[in-house]
């Protein structure tokens, strides 16, 4: 009896684990520069609709970084819903509270579970208002969808000022499992934009693209059957004058698509118990006899 409840046991662990690492996500990770002539307090993003940040990340250690991050859902005027990623306290690299100078590379990041349109992004004052001009940092939104054995990138200009829109697009590269969020940047040597071969342009976008307010391109990747397991996650790296992205898609269920391999896993060990309890009730009744 004890070898059934242990090997069950150990079944359900095999389950969770692979259960947990199954469910897909979004990580996006900036290099943001300070293009203004103003000192900056902070740094704000704005995520059109309701999304739940499930890990962020602040700055390297030994670099200029921040000491706080918010996370909140803000309803305007006209109904619209909107989540604001705000990241305050500065600190420079003794880790003393200092704005952020001009002329100074931050790297920030973030993970949702869902994707999300960008709204406006900025550089702000002491007051926590959006410094104006270069304080602004103009990035696209990018969504990716695997559609019978393709990737497909879509790249979209859903800033609210209502302007056109320059984008590099760097290119791709596929990983053969998730990095963690503070490894997705440049100072990982397999991932610096600058070392030729770390990634492979989309057909279509290379150079520079250029969007109208609201518009967006699509870009696929086809897949080469045999070069890719349920693991595989795909990095996609854009910049500008003043950012360099680079993102993580981990392929896996969302929020609203049915059940997640996390919650099927919970269900497995619902069942897993219950065919024990089973098993023990029916011996007990025989002895019992």
């Amino acid at each position: 009896m004890n070898r059934i409840v242990l090997a069950t046991l150990a079944t359900v662990l095999i389950y969770g684990t692979t259960c947990m690492a199954a469910v897909g996500y979004d990580d996006v990770n900036k290099d943001v520069h300070n293009d203004s002539s103003e000192p900056a307090y902070g740094f704000r993003i704005l995520l059109e609709g309701v999304h739940d940040v499930i890990w962020h990340f602040d700055g390297y250690p030994d670099g200029w970084r921040f000491d706080n991050f918010d996370s909140r859902v803000v309803v305007e005027g006209d109904g619209r819903r909107t989540t604001v990623l705000q990241w305050s306290q500065p600190l420079n690299p003794a880790g003393e509270p200092e704005p952020i100078p001009p002329c100074t590379w931050v790297h920030i990041g973030y993970r949702l579970m869902t994707q999300a349109d960008i709204g406006e992004v900025c550089w702000t004052d002491e007051s926590g208002g959006c410094i104006a001009d270069e304080g602004y940092i103009r990035q696209p939104t990018q969504t990716i969808d695997l559609i019978d054995g393709v990737y497909v990138l879509t790249i979209k200009n859903a800033l609210r000022d209502g302007l056109p829109l320059s984008i590099g697009v760097v290119g791709y590269r596929l990983s053969p499992g998730a990095l963690r969020l503070d490894e997705l940047n440049r100072r990982n040597p397999t991932l610096n934009p600058s070392v030729a071969g770390n990634y492979t342009p989309f057909p279509g976008a290379e150079g520079v693209i250029v969007l109208d307010s609201g518009e967006s391109r699509s870009f696929e990747i086809p897949i080469v059957p045999g070069t890719t397991t349920p693991t595989t996650t795909l990095i996609i790296c854009k910049k500008n004058k003043n950012f360099v992205d680079i993102s993580q898609h981990v392929p896996g269920p969302r929020d609203g698509d049915g059940p997640t391999l996390t919650q099927w896993g919970l269900i497995i060990m619902v069942l897993a118990l219950l065919t024990v309890g089973a098993v023990v009730i029916a011996r007990r009744r025989r002895v019992a006899a």
